[in-house]
Parts: structure tokens; C-alpha cells; sequence
């Protein structure tokens, strides 16, 4: 029977051990602050809409179709290598030279020469670029589809385009929550703390639940800060706290496991920066790379990560998002059995 008094005891303590160790209140209040800074950044532009210089010698009816495709934020200026120069330094991710007889010369089927430079830095930003120039020649060209297209957006979403890296935050800011725990019960292993303490009535499982609570509590309240500063108010706020919850409960868990087989700080503080980069970076590389999303597949990070955006994003209730429920729920009863199982054997050598 677990000794609630002693799990409560333990779960103060390490709260308050975290508040005193600078590293540690850096690694979860960090990204609180991050989020924030970052968010400021996307609130004045988005990269759908690259900025786009244009250097027009007479008055081309071409900059009106380009105003309205609204896909560019266009600015002009009338020196072409002043255009070629921001491009070149990353200002801009295209210009367009538009000479005076270009308008006559497509009237005319002339073939005009319109000269572009692309800063091909950014792959997304250049291609949208290269088909807003092609849509607004076809239009200037009065050329039509040769059939009635009519697009239904799926999986959109409104509000500001900051809130498509929220997700990416919110997973690690969940994630804090392994290196606290662990950090925590290897520090204490070394320093024959938890030694001393296990010489009193206090049972091994109730310290280490006590120690796990105060892990998943501090990485809990650092995403709800996160998520509460930049969301907005947007998204399914249910679905959302409980993905949270689930999240920091895994990954708190995760790191007491971590700390029951490895024993020592150093062999944790090796470990966890490649746990952080197997969890972690393939989540940020998914929308790029095919074999990246393949393999997030595999990962609980990515059910935490395609649940959140799916609840912030678009909406989706508890419902909607069960089957990411599900698999964040089998994940942390997996790490509960083997932490049950190292438990065990680590009571049965003492």
C-alpha cells in the first residue's frame, strides 16, 4: 500500500528542488519564453506570402494581375539591381523586370521577355513564386481552364500562421518533462540520498511516483503557459489539455525509467540528448521528408504532436482524435510494465 503522505512529500520536494536548479527551470520555462519570442515573428508575415520586388518601366497591367492573385506582398522599385541585390541577400524571394513595351508585346503574341530572379534559398517560397508569375500571365493572357475547377479546402483553418509551429512547441515543452525526472532520481542515486531515505519506513515506489508527479506537474504547467500565451484561444480546449496531460505523463515517466536503468547523471545526460533527437527531430522534419513522416509514425511524440495540431488547428473534439488517444494511453501503460518490471528487480537486489 503506497504511502500517499511520503508520494506527497516527494512531490514537493522535487517541485521545489526544480525551482532552485537554474538548468532545470531553463529547460521547461525556456520554451515557454521561446514560443513566445518566436510567435512575434509570425505575427508580420508568412512565408505563403513571400515578399516580391518589382521593377515596372511603364505601367504594366501585369502588376495588377499579380495584386490580384494576392500571393506575393509586392513592393516596387524602379532600379533593377537594387531588386537583384535584395534577392541576393535573402530580402526578398523574387523580382520581376517589366519592360515598357511588355503589355503591347503580349497583345500583339510578341512573346515579351519578362526577367525574373529567384532566391532559390527557399525551395517553398521560390515555387510559389514561379507559379503566381505563370497564373498571372495566363490571366493577363485572358487564357482559361479548360473546365470549371472548384477547390474544397480540407483540414484548413483560421487565425494567425504562428499557430502552425504551436504543435512542434507544445511536444517540446512536454518533453522537459524526461530530462526533469531523470535528472532528478540519478542526482539523488549518486548523492545516496534516495539510500538514506529508503532506510526509513518510506517505500521505493512511493518515492518514485512522488518524484514522476512532480516531473509530469512542472512539464504540464509549462505547456499549459505555452499553449494558454500563444493559441489564442483557439482550438478544442478539451482535446487540447487532455493531449497535454497524456504527453507530460509519458514522457515524466519516461524519464523515470530512464533514471532506473541508467543509474548515474552522466550516463542520463548522455542519453537524453539522443532521446531529444530521436523523439524530436523527425517530427520537425515530417513535412519535408517522406521517410521523416514514415518514421514519426513509430513514435508517441507523433500522436501527441498530429493530436495537437488536429485539436488547435482544426478543432477536433476527443472524439475525432481517439486513435491518438489510444496510442499516447498504450505507450505510458507500456513504460508503467517496464517501470513496474525495473522497480521490482531493483527492490529485489536491495
Amino acid at each position: 500500500m503506497l504511502d500517499l503522505r511520503t508520494v506527497w512529500a516527494f512531490l514537493l520536494k522535487d517541485i521545489e528542488d526544480a525551482l532552485r536548479s537554474h538548468v532545470i527551470v531553463f529547460i521547461l520555462i525556456g520554451p515557454v519564453l521561446l514560443s513566445v519570442f518566436f510567435s512575434r515573428f509570425f505575427g508580420g508575415g508568412d512565408v505563403r506570402h513571400p515578399v516580391v520586388l518589382i521593377c515596372d518601366d511603364g505601367q504594366s497591367a501585369f502588376v495588377q494581375a499579380l495584386r490580384t492573385l494576392d500571393l506575393f506582398q509586392l513592393q516596387e522599385d524602379r532600379r533593377w539591381e537594387a531588386c537583384l541585390e535584395a534577392v541576393r541577400l535573402g530580402r526578398a524571394c523574387g523580382a520581376v523586370h517589366i519592360s515598357k513595351e511588355f503589355d503591347e508585346e503580349l497583345r500583339l503574341d510578341s512573346f515579351p521577355v519578362l526577367s525574373l530572379a529567384v532566391n532559390e534559398a527557399s525551395l517553398t517560397q521560390a515555387a510559389i513564386f514561379r507559379e503566381g508569375i505563370r497564373g498571372a500571365l495566363r490571366q493577363m493572357a485572358g487564357q482559361e481552364l479548360p473546365a470549371d475547377v472548384r477547390v474544397e479546402s480540407i483540414n484548413g483553418y483560421s487565425g494567425d500562421t504562428r499557430l502552425a509551429v504551436l504543435p512542434i512547441w507544445l511536444v517540446f515543452t512536454c518533453l522537459g518533462g524526461l530530462v526533469l525526472t531523470a535528472s532528478s532520481l540519478t542526482e539523488e542515486m549518486e548523492s545516496k540520498t534516495l539510500t538514506a531515505v529508503l532506510m526509513s519506513p518510506a517505500r521505493l515506489s512511493a518515492v518514485l511516483l512522488g518524484k514522476t508527479l512532480a516531473g509530469w506537474a512542472i512539464a504540464l504547467v509549462s505547456s499549459l503557459l505555452v499553449l494558454y500565451l500563444s493559441s489564442d484561444g483557439q482550438g478544442n480546449n478539451l482535446a487540447l489539455v487532455t493531449l497535454l496531460v497524456l504527453g507530460s505523463a509519458l514522457f515524466a515517466l519516461g524519464g523515470l525509467v530512464l533514471g532506473l536503468f541508467a543509474r548515474s547523471q552522466a550516463v542520463a545526460n548522455a542519453v537524453a540528448p539522443m532521446l531529444y533527437t530521436v523523439l524530436f527531430v523527425p517530427l520537425a522534419l515530417a513535412d519535408i521528408s517522406e521517410g521523416m513522416r514514415s518514421f514519426s509514425s513509430y513514435l508517441p511524440t507523433w500522436y501527441l504532436y498530429d493530436g495537437v495540431s488536429k485539436a488547435l488547428l482544426n478543432g477536433l473534439s476527443l472524439q475525432g482524435l481517439g486513435w491518438h488517444i489510444v496510442c499516447l494511453s498504450v505507450c505510458l501503460a507500456a513504460l508503467m510494465i517496464i517501470g513496474i518490471f525495473k522497480l521490482r528487480s531493483a527492490q529485489a537486489v536491495a
